[in-house]
């Protein structure tokens, strides 16, 4: 490999001119096709060789891409063409000439924040390669289902519900002991108290069956399909990560960034060609979530549920006294290509002060079973320290504290590692990954490693804190498994401070949404 380096300096260079080049350059969020000519000249005497045709392609790195930097993958196709007669030289000097595609090479465009410059570097292979053939130019092929057998799903679900009987039989004999609340820690009676918050606390999940009725789930559904359909994945193209690509991907994306309070799409790796970069089935089949604002606005089937009174009367149940709504995602986990959502607690990335208090509500929009990648939770797991936090990067954002500055070139999100003098649990050995022998089914390695599968109808909600290990295994079957997640924390009133370096933060003077608290008036709690 060999690298170009070219500076350009620019005078009064703004961020609004280096959006505008960007867009020129590569369509932004898409592929562009730029077609230029030029000539070939002898240095011995200067005289014009010939001809030259050359077509680029461009199309733009998200994952690497950001506010004041523009990542390219950039290909040349090249002809030459006799002077005069304009006719294609096919030989030169006894050897042949064929139409030249250079390897693809990776441009990227950044702007200094200093003085305005604008450096571009360029990385490409020495060597040139030939056309690509008609096969390799055709659309990739769609990904086929995988059924699992019907024994081993059988097999997996005997294990699971052996294992819970043993967990249940062990509550039982702890019934007269005090419980501790998740929430604030406080100790009471569960002999005495709702078997909601019991369960809740105890096992750290709650399954609550039929919370939302049919027409709500159709609703849903509905409302997601007709703004889905509005997605262009020819210019918004962002692929979503929990494996170890994630560092690359959402931590260095405005897009994923501006998602705070919108509604953005995102795509299944397992979804895009790698090599052309195109979807590989069709984009309502493609998308791995979308978010992180469809709670928002309150007209919608979204935000009328999550301001629901039988949500209001739950969370209160569970103790919070002042929930607010930071998040809420809808999660496709697609037929065939949905990826696995490896092992965290869901307060690394909605992090409270001073104590978590995230609450994770994951309503099932279709089935989810053993087969399409149902959740599985661990136990017991909700209290163990948090083990990391999702952050934003004081390096690329500045740290008025420090006096540092920004740097742009530094990844905007970066995983926070904290110490608790090695209380974290076994979940540390896997965060952000999978237990050995978790895929595929029948799973030994996840049971080994204490977790349990939960299988749910459509309408049914899981509820957990942000401090449970849970993840859920990749959908090679014929069927999708939809889910819409809302994600609510403790507010001010309850003397809790969303974290300043969260990745995400609502634009100033914009309030999260808050829960509807049961009560004579209703009030919004």
């Amino acid at each position: 490999k060999m690298s170009t380096h070219v500076v350009l300096a620019l005078l009064a260079w703004a961020h609004e001119d280096f959006s505008a080049f960007s867009a020129l350059r590569a369509a932004r969020h898409g592929t562009s096709f730029w077609h230029g000519t030029g000539t070939l000249v002898a240095l011995s005497t200067g005289s014009v060789v010939a001809r030259v045709d050359a077509l680029e392609v461009c199309r733009v790195d998200h994952a690497r891409s950001n506010r004041t930097s523009t990542s390219l993958l950039v290909r040349k196709l090249m002809v030459y063409r006799d002077p005069q007669s304009g006719d294609v030289i096919e030989q030169r000097g006894g050897r042949g000439l064929a139409v030249l595609a250079t390897d693809r090479q990776e441009v990227t465009t950044t702007l200094s924040e200093g003085d305005g410059t604008l450096l571009i570097s360029a990385r490409s292979s020495e060597h040139e390669q030939p056309m690509p053939t008609r096969s390799e130019m055709e659309p990739p092929a769609a990904p086929t289902a995988v059924e699992v057998d019907t024994a081993v799903l059988t097999a997996v679900r005997a294990r699971s519900a052996d294992t819970w009987r043993l967990h249940e039989t062990a509550a039982l004999d702890a019934l007269g002991n005090a419980c501790a609340s998740w929430v604030d820690g406080k100790l009471y009676d569960p002999r005495a108290a709702d078997a909601r918050k019991v369960a809740f606390d105890r096992d750290g999940f709650l399954v609550m069956r039929g919370f939302a009725d049919l027409e709500e789930v159709g609703a849903m559904r509905a409302h997601m399909r007709e703004l889905a359909e509005k997605w262009d994945p020819a210019t918004e193209l962002v692929q979503f990560r929990t494996d170890a690509g994630q560092d690359s991907a959402q931590a260095r994306s405005d897009y994923f960034l501006d998602s705070a309070d919108a509604v953005h799409f995102f795509a299944e790796p397992d979804a895009v060609d790698e090599a052309t970069g195109k979807l590989r089935v069709p984009k309502q089949e493609a998308l791995n979530k979308a978010g992180h604002g469809l709670h928002v606005p309150s007209e919608s089937p979204f935000g009328r549920y999550a301001r629901s009174m039988k949500l209001g009367e739950l969370v209160a149940a569970l103790g919070w006294r002042d929930p607010v709504l930071p998040q809420s995602m809808y999660i496709y986990k697609q037929a065939k290509v949905g990826g696995e959502v490896t092992s965290h607690q869901d307060s690394c990335f909605l992090h409270t002060e001073p104590r978590q208090t995230c609450l994770g509500l994951w309503l099932a929009l279709d089935e989810a079973t053993l087969a399409n990648g149902c959740l599985w939770v661990r136990p017991g797991s909700h209290t163990e320290p948090l083990r990391r936090r999702f952050c934003r990067n004081p390096k690329h954002f500045g740290d008025s504290a420090s006096g540092s500055s920004p740097d742009s070139a530094e990844p905007q999100m970066i995983f926070q590692k904290l110490e608790q003098k090695g209380q974290h649990g076994p979940g540390l050995q896997w965060e952000g990954a999978l237990p050995a022998g978790s895929w595929p089914l029948p799973s030994d390695g996840l049971f080994e490693a204490g977790f349990l599968p939960v299988e749910v109808s459509a309408g049914d909600l899981v509820v957990f804190p942000g401090q449970l290990d849970h993840l859920s295994l990749p959908n090679r079957s014929g069927a999708a498994r939809h889910t819409f997640q809302l994600h609510l924390v403790e507010g001010p009133a309850a003397n809790i401070t969303w974290s300043a370096s969260n990745w995400l933060q609502y634009p100033p003077g914009k309030t999260f949404p808050r829960v509807q608290r049961p009560g004579p008036a209703g009030e919004q709690a």
